[in-house]
């Protein structure tokens, strides 16, 4: 039962964090295309650290928040977020623990294929023209920005809280070929 509750604080927590930080803070701090998306970013961290049912209920839950929060209709978003969050699931089951700069990459990807995506379906349920080509190019700086930012985070977090994940100076055994008999 406390698992269950602080998870559900971590939950609301980073939800709150990342929506009220990419609304407010971003836009201040990063005024032109190069604004990191805070909001795939804590998706991903959060879908990363969830296991699968909790995984895909908060990025169905994000969704639903980033569909109100945006011009369009409900829903697109939701599809989009709990398609990125089944994907991160895939490749965190069969790799997890990928280093920095892989796990960076995903996240940069991540943040150029959703919103893309999520754009050119709005666009094509309200039957407006849709170039991708300049959808791609308008997604691009956020996403190096957001896979730039993540990588910063994750050599931090590792530093702090996993010294020995990247270092090569771990303490090796020794093996030896020696047996004794039982009997001795």
């Amino acid at each position: 039962m406390q698992y269950l509750a602080r998870q559900l604080i971590l939950i609301a927590a980073v939800t709150y964090a990342a929506f009220v930080l990419q609304s407010s803070l971003v836009p201040l701090v990063f005024p032109n295309a190069w604004a990191p998306n805070l909001i795939v970013a804590g998706l991903v961290w959060m879908v990363w650290r969830s296991s699968g049912r909790t995984a895909i209920v908060v990025a169905a839950g994000w969704g639903l928040i980033a569909d109100g929060l945006s011009p369009g209709g409900l829903g697109i978003n939701v599809v989009g977020f709990v398609a990125a969050a089944w994907l991160i699931q895939l490749a965190c089951c069969r790799l997890p623990r990928l280093p920095v700069v892989l796990l960076s990459a995903l996240l940069a990807l991540t943040a150029l294929v959703v919103p893309t995506v999520t754009a050119v379906i709005g666009l094509a349920l309200a039957r407006e023209v849709v170039d991708i080509r300049s959808l791609l190019m308008q997604g691009t700086g956020s996403a190096v920005s957001t896979g730039l930012l993540a990588m910063g985070l994750l050599l931090a977090w590792r530093m702090v809280f996993d010294p020995q994940a990247n270092s090569d100076d771990r303490q090796t055994v020794a093996v030896s070929n020696r047996w004794s008999m039982l009997t001795e």
